[in-house]
């Protein structure tokens, strides 16, 4: 996962480097209408592709951390089965000394 995080990261730079080039066609924009209409869309695209990314590298962090606290409850549970199992043996070993003191 931290793979995919950093190849994520790698992702933003590379929109970085996107938004950078459309910033630079601002400046060669020759009237107002064009300008505003090109700075909506690198605004509406900076905000959007940032927001996404990011979540997505929180996830990738997140994912570890999850497989970790699962495993640890897979780990208890597999504690308390293995206590039960051997709690039902001894009880069974028990009942089986019973039955066989009770039949001689």
């Amino acid at each position: 996962m931290v793979k995919e995080a950093k190849n994520l990261e790698g992702g933003i730079d590379a929109e970085n480097l996107k938004l950078k080039k459309w910033e630079k066609r601002l400046n060669d924009i020759r009237n107002q209408r064009e300008y505003l209409a090109l700075n909506r869309e690198v605004e509406a695209y900076r905000s959007g592709q940032k927001r996404e990314a990011e979540e997505r590298i929180t996830r990738a962090h997140q994912t570890p951390q999850r497989a970790r606290a699962k495993l640890a409850d897979i780990k208890t549970r597999q504690t308390e089965i293995e206590e039960k199992r051997e709690a039902e043996t001894v009880r069974v070993n028990a009942e089986l000394a019973r039955a066989s003191s009770s039949r001689r």
